[in-house]
């Protein structure tokens, strides 16, 4: 790995994350959208590349995702969301289980260019409140999301899980 492309990728890392902090409650609407898509524009194509897992390191985290919700899923006919979906492979693995699937995503430009199944939509959200309607879903998920909130949003991620 290149040190030199790491020590940028922290230096951009850093002052997004100085935005994100130094935003209000109210003026953080639209805040991580706008990072995480300059992010994902600014970062080199090498570190791109570095960070993408081999098809088997994203096969063996998916399952075991799968194995985690599995005993959570109580029928077929259900709606699953997914927030922070990322790359959106959890998201096209689980649709076998669940009628609808939702991923929900800060920045259009995570969502891969893959094909997905018919029954998996995706919605852009910035933060709370997310574009759902009261008691939705059935089964809400989100892995590697939590820690990149400011805590008074991560409080109202909480309680839109709740809402939907």
């Amino acid at each position: 790995m290149n040190d030199q492309l790491l020590y940028r990728q922290y230096l951009l890392e850093k002052e997004l994350a100085q935005i994100i902090r130094a935003s209000s409650t109210k003026g953080r609407r639209g805040i991580y959208s706008e990072v995480y898509d300059r992010f994902f524009h600014e970062l080199s194509s090498e570190r791109k590349q570095i960070m993408v897992r081999t098809p088997e390191q994203q096969l063996q985290i998916t399952n075991l995702q799968l194995k985690a919700i599995r005993p959570l899923i109580s029928t077929k006919d259900g709606v699953f969301l997914e927030i922070g979906s990322g790359g959106t492979d959890f998201s096209a693995a689980v649709a076998i289980e669940f009628e609808e699937v939702i991923a929900l995503e800060a920045s259009a430009k995570m969502i891969s260019d893959s094909e997905f199944p018919q029954n998996l939509t995706f919605a852009i959200a910035d933060a709370p409140p997310y574009p759902l309607l009261d008691s939705s879903v059935d089964l809400a998920f989100c892995s590697h999301f939590i820690e990149h909130l400011q805590p008074e949003d991560a409080l109202l991620h909480f309680k839109e899980i709740h809402r939907i």
